[in-house]
Order: structure tokens, then C-alpha cells, then sequence
């Protein structure tokens, strides 16, 4: 949708306070040493605002923010025994802003080394370098989240790939479709960890509210009460092993950083089929109450199917001799869809 330009400017307002609130002070002590140091502690701020300045200069094209941008390279992380070499390893995360930072950068200035630095955080990916490969491709690089990772990683894959690295693209989206489809259920576990999704899905996630004890008890009741969907879990062990338990917080945490790398693939895949292909594929051959697994081969013969109906629904339209061709007042849900 759209949003009227008064209540833009009043956003991007908003958002340029903030980051100038934190340009001036740029320290996490504060927040480290507040009542937040017992839970998540920030490991660096440079990235976070590297990261704000060139969404700013997306906002409002202000060269002010790239130059800012540029500004913060002295502050931001080395790659471990590489000497002055920016870091290009781990992943975006809650944590690390910097290598979505980095990409953005690239895509605002076409700079040659920030393009340079976003190909090899991509190819040690893809290799394996940064995180190992598991049975089912997945790449894993943590025991905290390790679908979290990858499936982020993935989205910053595609992003180079359709912008500052085309030519990587057949390579980049392999990768990238191979993490999202690992944590959709083509695994050799055969075990979907996105909930609701799939044959075989987590039924126990570490997560109060969906498993809503009336004692405040992990293990009362036995059971989730609710279903949390679109979740994704942790996931695996790095030996691929998977056990669905409440209680193992580690391999069934759920949180909005885990699937916010996960849904941007989603979104990814959306625009590379189509909705209508993608909601095609999960009612077609499906019945109430059962689940299915997602297949990239299914979406295509979706799409192609749903192109041949709007040639022809153009065909009829382009050969009708009737003057009023307009839709109902009030549709069906399924005519809505």
C-alpha cells in the first residue's frame, strides 16, 4: 500500500532522530549495563548504524548518510587474522548487522571492494567455509538457531544475486533455495520446522504463550494449547539430529530474528513464482485438516498453469461484445483468491 506524505516525512522524522541519537553516542555501555545485561547484551553498535545510515540514503537519497556510511568503516569489525580486513564471516543477525549493512552499501555506491567483501561472505557460504554442510545441504553454523543463520545468509545470497552480483546468481540461488527448503521439509529428517507447515511438523516449541501452562510449568501440560503458526524453531544438531521437546530451549526456540532472514526468503520465493502460483500449490491436491510438503517443481507448474488462464481470460476479454465486464459487488472467498 501506499502512505500519504505527510505521514512519510513524519517516519522518516522519527527515524533520523533516532539515528542521530545514536550517532552521538555511539557506545552499547549504556544499554549493557541496564537491567538488558542479564538477557541479550549488544557486541558492537558501528554495524547497526552503518546498517541505518544507508537505509536512510535508501529513504531519502541524502548523500549525508552514504558519507556517514563510509565514516563508520574504521569502527566497524576485522576478519580474525586477516589484519585490517573488514569482517565478512558469521551472519546477519539480531547481533551483527554488518554484512546486510555491507550489501547495501555495495548496492548504494557500487563500490568495488564492498562488492568485493559481499562475494566472499556469499561464497563462504555456499563452500561451506563459514558454516558446515550438513546432510540435506543445509549450512550449519551454530547450535543456537543454526536455521536462523542459513536461512538468512540464503536472503542475502538472492539480494546479491538479482543486484551487485548477477553473474553468481544460478550458484547464489541454489544455495539459497536449498536452506529455505531444508527448514520446509526436505531434509533427511522429512521434518518441516516451520509449524503448521508440513507432514510432520515441531509440536513443542520453547515458547510460553503457545504452550500455556496454568501452573507456569514447562511440563504442565504435556502438550502445546496452541498452535504458534509460522514459527520457525532453532532446528538441528549439527549431526542433523532433531529431538521435539519443550524443554530443549536451544534446538526449539522460536523468535521474531528467526524468522525474519526466513520470511524475507519466503517473499523471495513469492516473487520468483508469483503468489497465485504459490497459493495454488498449497490447495491443489490438499484437503481440510491435512498438510503437505512444499516443492519448487509444484510452484513452476502452478505458475505456468496459472499463466495459460490469464491468456485466456484475456483472449475472452479482448472478444467480448458486452460494454460492462465489471467484477461483482460482493465475491466468495474463494473468487476473492
Amino acid at each position: 500500500g501506499t502512505i500519504s506524505a505527510s505521514k512519510k516525512a513524519d517516519y522518516l522524522k522519527h527515524a533520523d532522530d533516532m539515528y542521530k541519537m545514536a550517532k552521538a553516542s555511539p557506545d552499547d555501555s549504556v544499554y549493557n549495563d541496564s537491567d538488558a545485561s542479564g538477557f541479550y547484551r549488544s557486541s558492537h553498535c558501528y554495524d547497526q548504524l552503518f546498517y541505518a545510515a544507508n537505509w536512510l540514503y535508501i529513504a531519502t537519497g541524502d548523500d549525508t548518510y552514504l558519507a556517514d556510511a563510509k565514516s563508520f568503516f574504521p569502527n566497524l569489525d576485522r576478519m580474525r587474522g586477516e589484519g585490517d580486513v573488514i569482517a565478512y564471516g558469521w551472519s546477519h543477525c539480531w547481533d551483527d548487522n554488518l554484512q546486510g549493512a555491507m550489501l547495501l552499501y555495495a548496492i548504494n555506491t557500487n563500490d568495488a571492494d564492498a562488492i568485493k567483501h559481499v562475494k566472499k561472505h556469499c561464497d563462504r557460504w555456499v563452500n561451506g567455509d563459514e558454516a558446515k554442510k550438513i546432510p540435506g545441504g543445509l549450512r550449519w553454523l551454530s547450535n543456537w538457531g543454526c536455521l536462523r543463520y542459513a536461512n538468512t545468509a540464503a536472503f542475502i545470497a538472492t539480494v546479491a544475486a538479482d543486484t551487485v552480483l548477477k553473474s553468481e546468481a544460478a550458484t547464489y540461488t541454489d544455495f539459497a533455495e536449498t536452506q529455505l527448503n531444508y527448514a520446509l521439509g526436505d531434509n533427511p529428517n522429512k521434518q518441516s520446522y516451520l509449524i503448521g507447515f508440513g507432514d510432520k511438523y515441531p509440536q513443542n516449541p520453547h515458547h510460553r504463550t503457545s504452550h500455556g501452562s496454568w501452573k507456569n510449568d514447562l511440563a504442565v501440560p504435556g502438550y502445546a494449547r496452541h498452535i504458534l503458526y509460522g514459527a520457525l524453531v532453532g532446528g538441528p544438531n549439527e549431526d542433523g539430529s532433531y529431538t521435539d521437546n519443550r524443554q530443549d530451549f536451544i534446538n526449539n526456540e522460536v523468535a521474531t530474528d528467526y524468522n525474519a532472514g526466513f520470511t524475507a526468503m519466503l517473499c523471495k520465493m513469492i516473487d520468483k513464482y508469483g503468489a497465485d502460483a504459490l497459493r495454488f500449490n498449497l490447495v491443489t491436491g490438499n484437503s481440510p485438516g491435512n498438510d503437505m510438503r512444499f516443492y519448487e517443481e509444484k510452484c513452476e507448474a502452478m505458475r505456468n498453469f496459472c499463466n495459460k488462464i490469464w491468456n485466456a481470460s484475456r483472449f475472452v476479454m479482448m472478444n467480448l461484445t458486452v460494454t460492462d465486464c465489471a467484477l461483482p459487488e460482493t465475491l466468495e472467498l474463494e473468487d476473492k483468491w
